[in-house]
């Protein structure tokens, strides 16, 4: 059972990385179901890669906004600015999601057994979820998969780090493992669950059915796919390019891409 706010028709890496677990779990060991948001449009039941999807609404009255490219930026400060509001108000921003969730885990479990479970990061709420769910039925393993640093996050307030620092806290009583996308989130993080003997670097969702074109590009080519948030900024590399560059130390004909970030970074 994997359990994510992030999964198609959303488009995102988070997406990209809970559909690889979903497209390369062996299908022969593993009976795959899938928990994730309702978004218009989507079907509430489909099987996508041999897997079970169940998409639930988030019925509560206050949501965070979606964000695009294609807004303005009045309107695109102006969803910020209603998503920090809200996160201030409830810290849990899918709170109706987590209650439809919670009862759909139930009903399958009562018909099918369920051994293990997969959630991810952020938000919080698959793992809330998850958490209530093996404290009921503690014979169920439980895989916390981490896509970025909670309580350690210092894009965040203090208060919400130290929400998420008390869920930690539960976590390391309950959790079977943890899955996280880097080495340095692994130590990390065995340092907040010493409880937790079982660790493992899962990098981000490859899709080993890509086709890769063989030749090279005619300049030489640095590539950022992803997007700047809160403190996290390219300003140390571009200290860094214009150092290689005084020093002579890049090529003659070179670019850098930017893909999927915002157009300003100050």
């Amino acid at each position: 059972m994997l359990i994510s706010t992030w999964f198609p028709p959303l488009q995102s890496v988070a997406v990209n990385r809970m559909l690889a677990f979903v497209k390369y779990l062996d299908k022969d060991k593993f009976d795959v179901s899938v928990l994730t948001v309702y978004k218009e449009g989507a079907s509430k039941e489909e099987e996508l890669f041999g897997a079970k999807i169940y998409r639930m609404e988030n019925k509560q009255l206050f949501r965070t906004p979606n964000f695009d490219k294609k807004t303005s930026k009045l309107v695109h400060y102006s969803r910020v600015l209603k998503k920090l509001l809200i996160l201030k108000l409830s810290k849990d921003e899918f709170k109706g999601w987590k209650k439809e969730v919670s009862n759909k885990l139930k009903e399958i479990h009562s018909k099918n057994h369920v051994d293990i479970i997969v959630s991810s990061f952020a938000p919080i709420a698959p793992h809330l979820v998850s958490l209530r769910f093996v404290r009921e039925n503690p014979e169920i393993k439980w895989i916390a998969d981490m896509r970025d640093a909670m309580s350690t996050n210092t894009g965040e307030n203090r208060a919400y780090q130290e929400y998420l620092s008390q869920i930690e806290s539960s976590i390391n009583k309950y959790a079977s493992g943890i899955s996280t996308i880097s080495d340095p989130h692994v130590q990390g993080f065995k340092k907040l669950f010493p409880d937790i003997k079982c660790f493992e670097e899962v990098r981000n969702g490859f899709d080993h059915e890509m086709i890769i074109k063989p030749n090279f590009n005619t300049e030489f080519t640095i590539a950022y796919l992803g997007s700047f948030y809160g403190a996290r900024k390219p300003n140390t590399f571009f200290k860094a390019m214009l150092e290689l560059h005084d020093e002579n130390k890049l090529p003659d004909n070179w670019k850098l891409n930017l893909v999927g970030t915002q157009h300003s970074f100050t």
